[in-house]
Formats: C-alpha cells, structure tokens, sequence
C-alpha cells in the first residue's frame, strides 16, 4: 500500500494536488498500465473518495485522462517507450540529485524551492517551437539543423505524438515546423487549434548540387539519406538520373552501414551534412564528398523567422 507520507510537498499542496502529480508520475513511467478506478486510488495512496475524484477531475482538465462513467478513465496523453525510458533515467538521476543535497544538509522544503525555481527557468528560457516527424534519427538531425539556422532552441516530438496532443487541445506550441511529407496529418488540427503550421521541402536538389553532364556516365554516385521515404522521394524527383548514369544509387544510411563494399566502389557521395558529421569513418575510401543541409527551403525558414518575430519568440527573449 502507497499511504502518502507528511513530505513537505504533501503539506504544501492540497493532497487533490499532490495525488494528481503522483498519479501523472505513474502515467509517465509506466505507459499502457490500466489507470486505477477511483476507489482504487483512494485506497492505493491512503485518501477519501473525494479527493481523489478532485484528482481525477485535475488530470482530466489538463486532457491527460478522459472520465468515463463506470468504463473508468482513459489515458488521453501517454509517451511512447522510448520517452518513457528518458522519464525514468531522468528520474534516477534526480533521485541521486536530491540524496546528495540532502546529505549536504538541505532540507526538503529548500530541494522543493530549487526545483520551482529550475522549472520557472526553463519556461522562460525555452521557446515554444515544435519540430516533428516521424523518423527518430530526422527528428534528432533536424531539430539540430533549425537550432543552427534560428539561433534558438526547438523541441523535437515524435508526428503520433504531436498529433494526439493536437486533437485534445493539449499541444503548448507557439510554431510546429513539419515536412511536406507530414504536413497533411497535421494541418486541419492545427487550424482548428490556432497554431502556425510551417512545412519544409527536403528533397535535396542534386542538379545544384553536381554538375551531371560534365560526368562521365560510368562514374560511380552514392546518394546515403536517412530514410527509405526520401529515397523514395529522390527516385520520383529525379528518374532521369538512374537512367542515364547506370552507377547512381540511392542508399538509406542503415544499409550504407550494412553494404560498406558498396560505397567502396563509390567515386562521388551526396549527403546531409550532419550524416557526414557523425559517419566520416563510414565514408573515408569516397574520393569526393559533397554535403548539403537537410532543409533545402530558404523562403520557408525566412517565414519562420516572421512568425518567430511576431510572437516575440526571439534568441534575445
């Protein structure tokens, strides 16, 4: 049995209050658990019926949880496995965090003050920008190309996530930066909700970036893009150089990593600058490299920068 203890958080907050966090923690490490019935919260964590309904009614306010007369609530906002696995690591570490301040003599009411305030900081210090896909790789990679392009932090979110926020209401985005590759599962949420939705071209333009008519037409092209969706995108774009250079291919980064006898045969590569970045070993025997940024839209991230400047979302703010 989980009887709350007298914490100093418990004698702070309202114990409906207190019971909320407690129960959110328990969405947040353990997603797809069955949400407990009222009367089981109650008895689990030591509370009367009606606190804990004032609880259910706060996670319910906030669009974590859908009430449901007799079915029990429904988890509305829940993370993925890997999220999940950041919010426990995250909380080991706090938890070593605090057994050293408290081995240093600060009491808990003083960790409490700490923690406010960090998290008073960060809502200061970190724009609402969204960036979202559905690759965990190009989220990662293109959350760093913006950061480096916007000069201000950006958070990366999984689409089914940003998507399921989107429909209850519960996304805290002042901008969601997308690709045309996901704009359509996103657009009439984020009309609905009042939230600048920006797309960005990604499709590299190979043409600008290597002058193929001065190329001999047995000359070995290796094109290494994170997903088997831009490739698909790349064959679409450009048919005509399959055809007239038989040696060009197109390889996502995982089979680059798996057929290294392939890019060995290489004379030319094309891929993303970060790609590079972290994979320069993979692509040490390639003559020529020519890199390029993921986002190939210099009037889209100009848009972006006006939306930016709008709504006083600024490196300086």
């Amino acid at each position: 049995m989980q009887i709350m203890t007298e914490s100093s958080l418990n004698k702070i907050l309202p114990k409906q209050h207190y019971l909320q966090l407690r129960l959110l923690d328990r969405v947040l490490e353990n997603p797809g658990d069955r949400f407990p019935l009222g009367e089981e919260a109650a008895r689990t964590y030591g509370v009367n019926i009606n606190t804990a309904r004032k609880a259910f009614a706060l996670l319910a306010a906030e669009g974590i949880i859908e009430r449901r007369r007799k079915a029990g609530s429904r988890v509305l906002r829940q993370p993925g496995e890997e999220q999940a696995a950041t919010y426990r690591r995250a909380k080991d570490q706090m938890f070593s965090l605090l057994r050293d301040l408290e081995l240093s003599g600060f009491s808990a009411l003083e960790m409490i003050a700490m923690a406010v305030s960090a998290l008073e900081e960060i809502g200061h210090r970190i724009p609402r920008v969204v960036y979202t896909e559905l690759d965990f790789y190009e989220l990662l990679l293109g959350r760093r190309e913006l950061e480096l392009a916007l000069g201000l932090p950006v958070q990366p979110r999984h689409l089914d996530e940003v998507e399921r926020l989107l429909q209850c209401g519960a996304l805290q985005a002042d901008l969601v930066i997308t690709t045309f590759f996901c704009e359509n599962r996103l657009r009439e949420s984020c009309e609905q909700q009042g939230v600048p939705l920006v797309p960005l071209r990604i499709t590299p333009p190979l043409e600008q970036l290597l002058n193929f008519p001065l190329l001999p037409r047995d000359t070995q092209i290796t094109m290494v893009v994170i997903s088997p969706q831009i490739r698909h995108r790349v064959d679409e774009f450009y048919p005509h150089i399959g055809r007239d250079f038989p040696g060009f291919s197109v390889l996502t980064l995982e089979e680059a990593r798996q057929q290294p006898r392939r890019l060995q045969q290489s004379r030319i590569l094309l891929t993303q600058k970060l790609i590079l970045e972290e994979n320069r070993d993979l692509f040490r025997t390639i003559p020529r490299i020519i890199s390029y940024n993921r986002f190939q839209d210099d009037e889209g991230l100009d848009y972006i920068r006006e939306i930016l400047n709008r709504t006083n979302i600024s490196e300086e703010d």
